[in-house]
């Protein structure tokens, strides 16, 4: 199919992402944060579970909202204020895959794309490693014959570059799935039982909503869930295996984001300001301590000494008595 497109340049804009665990969360968050006061509603009552899926065979840990069932379709796709539609390359029908992107961006929606690293030059898999990852197109400009593309580039940090059109278009050389992503207008107002029994959740370990009772996969069985996530991180250091960093980073984004719907909740008067204020500096300080307990696990990595190994457990441990409380006490304010 033919696209006739006389527009020269387009750009969708994006904005720093609370939460960079996963790309397809990352994605979806530097979108909507460009209006983060208006699609904040909707996040105050999501993203408090976290999930362990000890047989997944690459996530193990993750937020409730993101972690899929069966088919990789997410709670974060139906929030309110986002329009997702999905195809893949054979179904899209294109003549090159860059005059999809463009029709798409002119049309107000970002490109998530599984793209083959092999072909991108500014990427340490080129020339040497069929590494395909699912990477987020926001613009181009024809005149330069490029794409700008957020993905984790640069230290496994969600950074931005600009790929040439003949990169874009031999990376594209498969058929897994693209995600179309649009920010669009919403008028959600925060479902405070929701955000209760997920508070509720958290502090019991327990999912009462059975999202994955009915799932097929044995990936999806024997999950643990909001405290029992530290359980699992001291269990898994016990049997000896080196930390996957995604599972400590996963509890500093949840403080990021958990300061985030502090704010909001301050914002809106209906709580006790003062409670959610002192409650605020308290989640500063897990903030802090999920991170050094992150760089730990990092560390512990690249030199796993059994005092090392000692140390992280005893912060796993110390932070899940300090999240118990401090989650118990956020409950008691909503």
């Amino acid at each position: 199919m033919e696209w006739h497109n006389t527009i020269s340049h387009n750009e969708i804009k994006l904005a720093e992402p609370p939460i960079t665990t996963y790309p397809s969360i990352a994605n979806v968050l530097s979108l909507m944060w460009n209006h983060k006061e208006k699609n904040m509603a909707w996040f105050v009552d999501h993203f408090i579970q976290i999930v362990v899926r000890p047989n997944h065979p690459d996530t193990f840990g993750d937020f409730y909202d993101h972690a899929d069932i069966d088919n990789y379709v997410r709670l974060l796709y139906g929030a309110a204020g986002l329009d997702w539609m999905r195809v893949n390359s054979n179904c899209a029908f294109f003549d090159t895959f860059t005059d999809y992107v463009e029709y798409e961006i002119n049309q107000g929606f970002g490109v998530e794309a599984c793209l083959d690293r092999f072909y991108i030059k500014s990427s340490e898999a080129y020339q040497t490693d069929r590494y395909i990852h699912s990477s987020f197109i926001y613009g181009y400009d024809k005149e330069k014959k490029e794409m700008y593309v957020a993905d984790f580039w640069v230290n496994g940090k969600y950074s931005k570059i600009a790929i040439s059109y003949d990169e874009m278009n031999a990376c594209m050389d498969n058929d897994y799935i693209i995600n179309l992503f649009k920010e669009v207008g919403q008028n959600y107002r925060v479902n405070k039982e929701l955000m209760k029994r997920s508070f509720l959740d958290y502090l019991n370990s327990r999912d009462s909503f059975d999202r994955f009772k009915f799932s097929a996969k044995e990936y999806n069985k024997g999950l643990l869930f909001g405290l029992e996530y530290y359980d699992y991180l001291c269990s898994d250091l016990d049997k000896g295996e080196i930390p996957d960093i995604r599972m400590y980073h996963i509890l500093h984004d949840h403080k990021k984001l958990m300061k985030c719907r502090i704010e909001y909740l301050i914002g809106q008067g209906e709580w006790n300001s003062g409670k959610l204020a002192e409650l605020d500096s308290r989640n500063d300080s897990l903030i802090l301590e999920t991170e050094v307990l992150r760089n730990s696990a990092i560390k512990y990595n690249m030199s796993p000494t059994e005092k090392a190994r000692g140390n992280i457990k005893n912060r796993i441990v110390n932070l899940k008595n300090l999240d118990a409380k401090f989650m118990s006490d956020f409950l008691d304010i909503l």
